[in-house]
């Protein structure tokens, strides 16, 4: 309703303008035509009067003449009738007596001038016809009739200009809001349901105007958003679903390499297991001896299974499940499994962990993240070296610049749980900082890598609403800082 009252503002302001100027015009035209018939009026009186007065002065001599024009100012009580520049009967005239003699018997002359008392009069004047020094009749009434015609006429040209005004207002405001409030509030309300996601679309206008064009176009507009809208839905889903293979596969090549070192770490209880089973079986022991030993296959039997099923659990698909987990214990187990993997390339790792450092995040995935990590520093080093992963919590933390963030980390300071993973290997060369994170990128040699590893590990990170950054600027080795948010959201 904004545009239709600027509307009717605006053709009120024009339309009053216009009235307003055509009423002045009005008034001195009507003000003109009254002044004209004025003197008019009273140069006919004049004239009637001094033919009468000159006829009288004829038969009857100057005296009758002048009772003759005394007799007619009594007669007529809204005019003053004088006879004037008599030389028998002198009387003031606001005119040249001298101005009068030269007049024109034919001709009149009128103006307004003030009388004795100082108050506005038409006065008009007619030369007696006869002899020169005769004098003339003067016809003279109040300006104010002049005046009371010219307010009335301003009063009912202001009343008509109003009457006008507001008639064209209420015309304007009623079309304004039939031919553009309405269909406008419908557009406003289409566009906000399409901000909102609402892709329903927008009523059609009747109208054939650009309003109905716009309506038209809004349509086309709302069933393009909607196609485009169900496509991105649909490449978001198989992007995730494609990431989500990635992770897996990712997992699984992940497990083959921790296999290796796995499985020269069980040679040692299945030896235990075989020995002391064997001396159980053969009769070699018995009694109390053989039931330590069925404790010892027991234990080497548990230990076994205990890394077979984090092995099958790391290697099972997951979907993100979020917990208040322990990162600090989630380090020791991801240090434990790459621990076999470390000992054969005689790299040491070791955990320091202040406290639990507890933080929102599915296990599986955030273990995978730490693997891929940990791992990525064991073959930094294949001569051997040392690997430490600090776990401590943080008050406050926002993402650094150059970090690998995403709009899920917020840059308000938070508290965070910071995980961090160095070596002591090469480091990492300058050219390379800038795409360590991209997918399949990797300096290794064909068949010693994907180039999946820190890529997943990155979009695991920020998933969760964290970052991972890196730092190469050491004398020597590589850190890697995994940043997880502590809060619950």
């Amino acid at each position: 309703m904004k545009l239709v009252t600027k509307l009717t503002v605006a053709f009120m302001i024009v339309t009053c303008a216009v009235l307003a100027i055509n009423g002045v015009l009005r008034v001195r035209h009507e003000v003109r035509a009254f002044h004209a018939d004025l003197v008019l009026d009273h140069g006919r009186i004049a004239h009637a009067l001094a033919q009468a007065a000159s006829a009288v002065r004829a038969t009857d001599g100057p005296d009758a003449s002048r009772a003759f024009i005394h007799e007619a100012n009594a007669r007529d009580g809204s005019l003053a009738i004088r006879w004037v520049c008599d030389p028998g009967r002198p009387l003031d005239a606001h005119v040249s007596c001298d101005e009068l003699a030269t007049l024109s018997p034919a001709a009149e002359l009128s103006r307004v001038t003030e009388d004795g008392a100082g108050r506005a009069r038409m006065y008009t004047w007619v030369r007696v016809s006869g002899d020169a020094s005769a004098g003339a009749i003067e016809v003279s009434e109040p300006a104010d009739a002049e005046r009371t015609y010219s307010r009335e006429v301003f009063f009912d040209s202001l009343v008509s200009a109003a009457s006008m005004a507001i008639a064209f207002a209420l015309t304007a405001f009623s079309l304004g809001t039939l031919l553009v409030g309405r269909p406008t509030r419908k557009l406003i309300d289409a566009a906000r349901r399409i901000g909102r996601g609402d892709f329903e679309a927008p009523p059609a206008l009747e109208s054939a105007d650009e309003l109905g064009a716009l309506a038209v176009e809004m349509r086309a507009m709302a069933s393009q958003l909607r196609e485009a809208t169900d496509k991105a839905a649909e490449e978001t889903r198989a992007r995730i679903a494609t990431l989500e293979q990635l992770r897996h596969v990712d997992r699984l090549l992940t497990v083959g390499r921790l296999a290796s070192g796995i499985a020269h770490e069980m040679g040692t209880p299945l030896n235990v297991v075989e020995v002391r089973a064997s001396m159980i079986a053969t009769g070699e022991i018995a009694g109390e001896p053989a039931r330590q030993a069925a404790s010892v296959i027991v234990e080497s039997c548990e230990r076994m299974t205990r890394t077979i099923g984090q092995l099958l659990a790391f290697a099972r698909p997951q979907v993100l499940e979020r917990t208040a987990s322990s990162v600090a214990r989630l380090a020791r187990q991801t240090v434990a499994l790459v621990a076999p993997l470390g000992a054969k390339s005689r790299v040491e790792i070791e955990v320091e962990a202040a406290g639990d450092a507890v933080a929102n995040v599915d296990e599986l995935q955030v273990q995978q993240a730490l693997t891929n990590l940990v791992m990525n520093a064991v073959q930094a080093m294949p001569g051997g070296g040392h690997v430490r992963v600090l776990v401590e919590a943080v008050p406050e933390a926002v993402p650094p610049e150059g970090a690998s963030t995403t709009a899920t980390a917020s840059t308000a300071p938070k508290p965070f749980v910071r995980v961090r993973v160095e070596d002591d290997g090469p480091g990492i060369a300058p050219e390379h900082l800038a795409h360590i994170f991209d997918p399949f990128f990797t300096t290794k040699d064909v068949g010693s890598g994907t180039g999946l590893g820190l890529s997943i590990a990155d979009n695991i990170v920020r998933d969760h609403g964290g970052w991972i950054a890196v730092s190469a600027s050491r004398p020597k080795g590589t850190a890697f800082e995994v940043f997880l948010p502590s809060e619950v959201t």
